[in-house]
């Protein structure tokens, strides 16, 4: 694999911080004798989906981040791989759930339909509504349709919240419809 191939498996990640997460989510989550005693510790993820490492290592060091540089004093800041395909739907639902594309059963941006071969989004589907009215023409829905999410696998938010660990999540991609999950999404 040449380096200009190896960047662009860097450029295309998703999951920026997922190492500093995952590490630091251990921690907090006390390993396996529960949460952390220290009731004032916290812990925010930031991730940038298609975050340049080196670019954004070399505008910090050019004071063009400060705000950047801070946080990477106050906490960690490493280069991270991404997912085989690094695109944002599978890097992110492998963030989400700690899986390949294999368990996750996201691996592009696109799903089709066999029957019809049209396509839909592959993080989630669109269901129509259950009962309809037809008149002439039209066709009048009775009842509501519905999101599927798609993406396979526990969110990692979900396990913290089972351990006693609340946690917020806030925009995070590829999780589409959010509803039945633990914690605040």
């Amino acid at each position: 694999m040449t380096m200009g191939r190896r960047k662009i498996f860097n450029f295309g990640g998703a999951i920026l911080l997922a190492l500093i997460s995952t590490s630091l989510l251990v921690g907090a989550c006390g390993g396996a004798s529960g949460p952390s005693s220290d009731p004032g510790k916290r812990l925010m993820v930031l991730a940038i989906d298609g975050m340049d490492y080196g670019l954004l290592k070399r505008f910090m060091a050019e004071g063009k981040m400060p705000n950047f540089q801070a946080l990477a004093e106050e906490g960690d800041f490493v280069p991270l791989a991404t997912t085989i395909p690094p695109q944002s739907p599978v890097a992110w639902s492998s963030f989400i759930t700690g899986l390949n594309p294999g368990h996750t059963g996201i691996f592009d941006f696109v799903h089709r339909d066999p029957d019809t071969m049209l396509p839909y989004l592959s993080t989630s589907r669109v269901e129509g509504a259950g009962r309809t009215l037809s008149l002439g023409k039209w066709v009048l829905p009775l009842s509501g349709g519905k999101a599927v999410q798609l993406r396979q696998g526990k969110p990692w938010w979900e396990t913290l919240e089972e351990r006693g660990v609340p946690a917020t999540v806030i925009k995070i991609p590829a999780n589409f419809p959010a509803e039945g999950q633990r914690g605040r999404v």
